[in-house]
């Protein structure tokens, strides 16, 4: 947690080489120890860097892993948080249906929560909504809107994971091959990685497999040479 502080000083005080440096410490020792919650804000964080920097490909995929780990442990506060910033990333991308369901997604949530603690957040949320808003027309809105609100965790999360934000070169791997990869690039092996992120290791395997063919890498140490040569690695 104190890695994560300082992380998010770091993007206070413009020093974005330390947030980053500071974020992926942390979040390798969350992971470590079986702390969803912990690598679910510290991925905001990332977030945040990464759109500030203008890589909102990685910030989406920030945003989708972090409310895909809030979701597992039903958290209902700091998941607005993501959902809010994958939501504006999804309007200002032309996926405006997405931002709508996942602007009823967080008023549900806010009624279960002390919505005073949203100040910090409402400029980019009423932004949003109005941007929407503008686009769909009233009655569409207010219909995607009200579906977000119902939605369950798991459609939640599907809408979620269906937001793209295209870039011809980081969209050679799937948001999962490059999730396995950045483990890949951490050391851990095909069974660390599948509990890391509750696969089985043969699924691990056949994702490594693909990454290995869409790279044309034949081993992983040069798969893991080839992603950072073209940028492909998240969250460092």
């Amino acid at each position: 947690m104190a890695l994560t502080v300082l992380s998010s000083m770091a993007v206070e005080r413009c020093n974005d080489k330390m947030c980053a440096k500071y974020a992926n410490e942390a979040i390798l020792l969350f992971r470590s120890i079986g702390h969803p919650s912990g690598t679910a804000f510290t991925l905001n964080i990332l977030a945040e860097l990464y759109h500030k920097q203008g890589d909102d490909r990685r910030a989406a995929l920030a945003y989708t892993n972090a409310i895909e780990l809030w979701l597992g442990v039903d958290e209902r506060w700091a998941i607005i948080w993501s959902l809010n910033g994958l939501a504006a990333l999804a309007a200002s991308h032309q996926q405006q249906k997405a931002a709508a369901a996942l602007i009823g997604a967080i008023d549900s949530r806010l009624q279960l929560v002390d919505a005073t603690k949203f100040q910090w957040h409402r400029e980019r949320y009423d932004s949003m909504v109005e941007a929407t808003l503008a686009v769909l027309g009233v009655v569409r809105f207010a219909e995607l809107r009200a579906m977000g609100e119902k939605m369950t965790p798991d459609a939640v999360l599907a809408v979620a994971t269906a937001i793209t934000v295209n870039d011809p070169v980081t969209d050679l791997l799937s948001s999962r091959e490059t999730e396995v990869l950045r483990l890949v690039a951490n050391g851990l092996t095909g069974r660390e990685i599948a509990g890391a992120i509750f696969l089985s290791p043969r699924t691990v395997n056949t994702h490594v497999a693909h990454i290995l063919a869409k790279l044309d890498a034949p081993t992983r140490r040069l798969a893991v040479k080839r992603a950072r040569e073209l940028d492909l690695l998240p969250f460092g």
